[in-house]
């Protein structure tokens, strides 16, 4: 090799390492692999690494400590990429959805927002108003940390194989033990286990409907599922969503007379993000509906639990006699969504398409993660752990509820949900949800304005807030903010 050749490798190398340091992937005080580690793995001399190293002395990137090796040194702000994968900041959106006939079936064409929420809900110096996402603190973490070191070795060598692709057998014992009282006749072999409802949900679409397919759409409907609708090459139909009785059934039923429509993908019970809960009556009406016209229900069940009522509300598919109703949920918005462990009831009618599905798509979940869930549910604190958790959400979402009506005051319109997390706001001085988000953004406040809860272009002064942490002084303080940018961009 020339000496222009090993001065090329050993400048790459510092530039490839200097990269790394300066976008926090080697983060201040880690240990640089050694020169003689580097030389076996990327079979380059001795000499080449050990140039590259101390090139990034001279950029004072490095520091070498006696009989230690190289440690990554502290970076001034004006040295160091101001970038951190694990708090990278939310961006203001740049997005433009036409308005459309939410009634006459049209295509999908709507980014993912999902990143941008996750962004914002992982940077510590941003007020948490924007995710459906309880705080941590509030979650089982010790519970199920004790948990987790009570495997013996034995069973950490069999949790390291994979899962069935239905699902861990015990996790979905307990599932059925819970539906008893609920769902009759439900069993382990009637479930399988999901990474998370989103999959659970794309399953179910995948099941029921093909590219060019209509779907019915509540609306305002979860964010979330909007680009998956788009991907798989669907139209829509949005059905309206009211606040008290849920899914308009007239309008369901003008367009199952007007178009073939192959699934209804619908929250009965607190729904993402107007929070509305179908009445009982409601609930067997539209399974009736759905019977008439052979349309396939797929029922988000994600936020069942979160009820402040002394009943657990019902499910459609205790309505269900025609297995017609695919039943779709997790454990995301009560126990871990870290975990992304869901689930879905596909009755015997979509239950073998599901299954080959799910083997085809992921395979299985995570063992570990599903035997952690086992045990929780198995302890018997499970119940408990739910009642207390009713008990803070309820009193959290109360006192958000009372700080936006005496902060924002009467400018706006605001839902009261009887179970769920989320508040859904109507600004009724016109002002535009995506300017204030953007606003509120530029002042450390995550909320999510309503346009990306449509496939049409509706909502556009409406946003939501989540009120998964816990209220404070800061909170109200970034309420009485939101209030002042709200006021601000009225249009009259």
């Amino acid at each position: 090799m020339n000496q222009l050749d090993n001065q090329f490798l050993y400048t790459n190398l510092a530039r490839e390492l200097g990269e790394k340091i300066k976008n926090n992937t080697f983060k201040t005080g880690e240990k640089l692999p050694s020169i003689r580690s580097l030389h076996q793995k990327l079979s380059l001399s001795i000499s080449t690494v050990y140039k590259a190293y101390i090139e990034l002395e001279k950029q004072g990137l490095i520091e070498a400590k006696p009989k230690s090796g190289y440690y990554v040194k502290h970076q001034s702000r004006t040295c160091a990429i101001a970038y951190q994968p694990d708090v990278d900041s939310p961006q203001k959106l740049d997005f433009s959805i036409p308005s459309t006939d939410a009634l006459s079936p049209h295509r999908i064409s709507i980014p993912s927002y999902v990143n941008q929420v996750l962004k914002a809900a992982h940077r510590p110096d941003f007020l948490q108003l924007g995710t459906a996402m309880i705080s941590p603190e509030i979650l089982p973490f010790r519970q199920l940390s004790k948990i987790m070191k009570d495997f013996s070795q034995k069973e950490m060598r069999s949790i390291l194989s994979y899962s069935l692709t239905q699902g861990d057998i015990e996790l979905r014992r307990q599932l059925s033990l819970r539906s008893t009282g609920f769902l009759k006749q439900i069993g382990a072999n009637d479930l399988i286990i999901t990474n998370g409802c989103t999959e659970a949900l794309m399953l179910a679409l995948r099941a029921t409907a093909k590219e060019g397919d209509i779907i019915a759409l509540e609306s305002p409907a979860f964010y979330g599922i909007l680009p998956l609708l788009e991907d798989l090459g669907l139209y829509a139909i949005e059905i309206p969503n009211d606040p008290v009785n849920g899914l308009n059934l007239e309008i369901l039923e003008d367009a199952l007379q007007k178009h073939r429509i192959s699934a209804c993908l619908v929250t009965p019970n607190f729904s993402n993000p107007l929070g509305s809960l179908m009445p009982d009556a409601h609930k067997q009406k539209l399974v009736q509906l759905a019977n008439r016209f052979d349309m396939p229900i797929i029922e988000d069940n994600i936020n069942t639990e979160l009820f402040y009522t002394q009943k657990r509300p019902s499910l459609l598919k205790a309505f269900d006699r025609n297995n017609l109703v695919i039943t779709c949920t997790s454990f995301s918005k009560t126990v871990a969504p870290g975990y992304r462990i869901g689930w879905i009831i596909p009755g015997p009618n979509f239950m073998e398409r599901i299954l080959k599905l799910k083997a085809a798509i992921s395979v299985s979940n995570s063992t570990l993660d599903q035997q952690i869930m086992a045990r929780f549910m198995s302890l018997g604190n499970y119940d408990r752990y739910l009642r207390s958790l009713r008990s803070k959400m309820q009193k959290q979402v109360r006192e958000y509820h009372s700080a936006i009506k005496s902060k924002i005051r009467n400018g706006i319109k605001i839902n009261n949900p009887a179970g769920g997390i989320l508040l859904w706001i109507e600004m009724l001085n016109g002002a535009d949800g995506l300017e204030v988000y953007q606003t509120a953004l530029e002042n450390k406040i995550s909320i999510l304005p309503g346009t990306i809860f449509s496939t049409s272009g509706k909502f556009r002064n409406f946003i939501r807030i989540g009120c998964g942490y816990p209220f404070s002084k800061k909170t109200e303080n970034a309420i009485d903010l939101l209030g002042s940018i709200i006021r601000d961009l009225g249009k009259g």
